[in-house]
């Protein structure tokens, strides 16, 4: 029988909190320093490490702007795009569904030439997040200090924030080829439906070389509610994630941050890996 290591728990779920928490009962802990970023990762490691498993299931998500963790389709100003619609004979709800669908077959065919032949729908759904199209998909990633480089990385003069998931309270994570997966990403491309109610279900994706590695991506992907294909009119509540806390960075620390980050080697160079971003880095660096 193997030692446990102390100040660990053997088993991960054991200490799992409510996973009717949300965002409104989140921990709020404020970020000054490197080190507390390292104080909040030990905590949770020492909340859910398994030995067994030989890492914890610990997601960050750092934003600019103290917001809804949302992914693009449910955020604001997609929801209001419709709003002057010349045409408002289907409800709102319909329309936006249409949209998104829209979106993703305009990438689709434009991107046809740029995508490797033979990849499924699936990849080409996180290809397309990946590149910034609003989808379902919320990134997250395995590193705390790729999450505060993002919080701090932008809006110099909004707070920033960092959010810290235990992806178990969605239940297993689930491998991006799964069917439930695949049958969500063929209903925001194609028409077809799905046999399951909204849900939020975390998403460990085949990692590629370059941003995705860089960034230990992971993703929680949040569903679309039964019955889009019908004319008949329902509410839509974005669901709420559970098992999050919430930890602000004032934006007075974002520029010192930033330094430190990359003193320790995390910055848009590291974190994106092509020419674009390695020459704005120099030009940061030596203000020019």
């Amino acid at each position: 029988m193997s030692k446990q290591r102390p100040g660990f728990r053997a088993n991960s779920n054991a200490s799992l909190p409510d996973v009717n928490r949300n965002m409104s009962k989140a921990t709020l802990n404020e970020i000054g320093a490197i080190a507390d970023v390292e104080r909040i990762a030990t905590a949770w490691e020492a909340k859910f490490l398994d030995p067994g498993l030989g890492f914890p299931t610990i997601w960050y998500r750092g934003q600019g702007k103290v917001l809804e963790p949302q992914p693009g389709i449910l955020r604001p100003p997609f929801s209001s795009s419709c709003d002057q619609d010349e045409s408002q004979v289907f409800p709102k709800l319909h329309r936006l569904w249409n949209k998104e669908r829209t979106l993703n077959r305009q990438f689709r065919r434009m991107s046809a030439s740029l995508v490797p032949a033979g990849e499924d729908w699936v990849f080409r759904y996180f290809l397309a997040r990946h590149h910034g199209l609003p989808t379902r998909l919320l990134d997250w990633t395995l590193n705390p200090l790729a999450a505060l480089y993002f919080a701090v990385s932008g809006d110099p003069g909004e707070d920033g924030v960092i959010f810290v998931l235990n992806p178990k309270g969605l239940g297993e994570p689930l491998d991006m080829r799964d069917d439930r997966i695949a049958q969500t990403v063929a209903a925001v491309f194609k028409d077809d439906e799905i046999n399951f109610d909204a849900k939020i279900f975390a998403v460990i994706p085949d990692i590629f070389v370059g941003r995705m590695l860089q960034q230990g991506s992971c993703f929680t992907l949040h569903t679309p509610p039964l019955g889009l294909n019908s004319q008949k009119e329902f509410e839509f509540t974005a669901q709420k994630l559970p098992c999050l806390e919430k930890h602000v960075i004032p934006s007075r620390r974002k520029s010192d941050l930033l330094v430190s980050l990359r003193r320790f080697g995390v910055s848009q160079a590291t974190m994106f890996l092509d020419l674009d971003h390695v020459a704005n880095e120099i030009r940061q660096a030596w203000r020019v």
